[in-house]
């Protein structure tokens, strides 16, 4: 059962693995809109010892911090650290700043508790989509995670995440050249490819390499 009441903003903790960057923008327009509207969507939490622990609505928590409103209205569940994480994702799934990572990660520990069909059905996500993610957590080298979602589309990083991570890395600053000189034809800018990458930066898809004269 769920309940909704105020809570004073003081005993409010944001959640711990955001699924969501946080966005600078939006929190500005949230703040916005708070200052004239106040709060029209309650933020769902969840108890935490004497605390609550927000499962969604960061956004709409650090917004209130920038205002003078002392509490903010809360959808009140009991639920474990599995749930809290699955309602997250079904939440903020659709939208465009979620992290890459941080849903790979998610997905690996909801595995444990669902079958990968059921999962898929739950998140209205394709099992090749949960696998992919996960699959840029457990194969690409940890610094090109960072760059996931700016400098790495992740396209690109899908298909990198088949080599080694030496060559990943020696792959990325392929990519990064090319970007910094994007001239010519599809497969040109002044960047090589040999047979092994088969990585076009520019789409993201595998190419075999085109001869010089084509």
């Amino acid at each position: 059962m769920s309940e909704i009441k105020l809570i004073p903003l003081k005993n409010i903790d944001p959640s711990p693995d955001p699924i969501r960057e946080l966005d600078a923008d939006q929190v500005s327009d949230l703040t916005e809109s708070l200052v004239e509207h106040g709060m029209l969507q309650p933020v769902f939490v969840r108890p935490k010892g004497n605390r609550f622990e927000i499962v969604f609505g960061n956004h709409r928590y650090y917004a209130a911090k920038r205002t003078d409103i002392d509490e903010i209205p809360c959808i009140i569940r009991e639920i474990g650290d599995d749930e809290a994480l699955l309602l997250s994702i079904i939440e903020n799934i659709q939208r465009a700043n979620i992290n890459p990572a941080s849903e790979g990660r998610a997905y690996k520990r909801l595995l444990n508790k669902y079958k990968i069909k059921e999962l898929s059905k739950k998140i209205s996500k394709s099992v090749q989509y949960i696998l992919g993610r996960i699959k840029i957590v457990e194969k690409l080298h940890p610094e090109l995670i960072k760059e996931v979602g700016s400098e790495l589309t992740i396209t690109n990083a899908l298909h990198l995440s088949d080599f080694s991570p030496i060559r990943q890395l020696e792959l990325f600053e392929q990519i990064k050249k090319y970007r910094n000189n994007p001239g010519g034809s599809h497969f040109g800018g002044g960047v090589e490819f040999d047979p092994e990458t088969c990585v076009c930066p520019k789409c993201g898809a595998r190419h075999l390499k085109r001869s010089t004269t084509e």
